[in-house]
């Protein structure tokens, strides 16, 4: 989905995964990195500190995710598809 875009300069695009994919999908993980994206394993953006990042609006397609950010880390949801994340996190929507 990231083929020949670009994120915009005031989004971060971050995509959680686990060590064991990561490893596996290192052509994908250069292609989210080369668009402007962050891949980072292991974790999840719930148990970050995003707030503090000056994130106030969190976009995902995880319903855990959109389920426990508002709380714990006190910022706005949006839960979409993740072509819509996509296309938004390249300012095409």
């Amino acid at each position: 989905m990231l083929k020949g875009r670009r994120v915009k300069g005031d989004v971060k695009l971050w995509v959680c995964t686990s060590r064991h994919v990561m490893n596996q999908a290192l052509t994908y993980v250069n292609m989210i990195e080369a668009a402007g994206g962050r891949v980072f394993c292991d974790t999840c953006a719930v148990v970050t500190w995003i707030k503090r990042l000056g994130v106030e609006t969190l976009m995902t397609n995880s319903a855990k995710t959109a389920y426990y950010a508002p709380t714990l880390n006190n910022v706005a949801v949006l839960f979409s598809t993740l072509e819509e994340c996509i296309l938004r996190a390249c300012g095409e929507l």
